[in-house]
């Protein structure tokens, strides 16, 4: 279904876990063929030129890396209309989840790509981006693990080149650890400023936070989520 762009690296280590947990129904399989072929971001083409074209329409880019069912991914598309949204996830049946609301009309300001967000990221033009977000990313528990986590050197200074100054970075976690590698991780690269700079702040959740299955399983099970924000400077 999906192609490498030029020059992406297939060797990359996987940062997701599974790709699907049921097959789709035949209707399904239809409609995220659809939808993949009518706003899939582009293959092998120039996405600086891809982008330019989409500023023309929009008044700003925004990316979420990892949508999972698309709760806040379609919440933000239809709360900013004025920005072109760009959601990558590798999940199949996350992406049939918003394959949906957009046939119905509802978030026609979209593109998907169904696959490792890395794969794009390269081929962003700088200072593209006005907003991003990591939301409840696979927390990789083992230490050994924990260089296929998505927050890394190679995420960060992509973002640092890709975010226009202001551009907001906002990343959810409820795995104590992994919010603490990932604000270990920022203060090693100049170029973000970090809002919410107290553990208090970092309890509340993001202006009109819509909420994701995933962070009512976690609350459930005891876990409290942290929010971060930054602000590209």
């Amino acid at each position: 279904m999906h192609k490498n762009y030029p020059n992406s690296n297939p060797e990359r280590l996987r940062s997701f876990g599974r790709r699907k947990t049921h097959g789709l129904s035949d209707i399904q399989e239809e409609q995220l063929a659809l939808t993949l072929d009518q706003i899939g971001v582009p293959q092998n083409i120039d996405l600086t030129s891809w982008i330019d074209d989409k500023k023309q329409s929009y008044h700003g880019i925004g990316l979420e890396i990892g949508f999972g069912d698309g709760e806040h991914f379609v919440a933000r598309a239809k709360e900013f209309p004025d920005i072109f949204w760009i959601g990558c996830e590798p999940f199949i049946n996350g992406i049939v989840k918003v394959a949906d609301p957009y046939q119905s009309g509802e978030i026609p300001n979209i593109a998907l790509h169904a696959d490792d967000a890395r794969m794009i990221l390269d081929h962003l033009p700088d200072q593209c981006l006005s907003r991003a977000a990591i939301l409840y990313p696979d927390p990789w528990h083992k230490n050994k693990h924990h260089k296929r986590r998505i927050v890394n050197p190679y995420l960060i200074k992509t973002l640092n080149r890709i975010c226009m100054p202001n551009a907001m970075v906002q990343i959810a976690s409820d795995i104590p650890n992994y919010i603490n590698w990932t604000l270990d991780h920022f203060k090693k690269e100049v170029g973000f400023k970090l809002i919410s700079d107290t553990p208090e702040k970092r309890q509340e959740a993001f202006s009109t936070w819509p909420g994701t299955k995933y962070e009512k399983k976690a609350i459930r099970e005891g876990r409290t989520p942290q929010y971060l924000t930054y602000i590209k400077i």
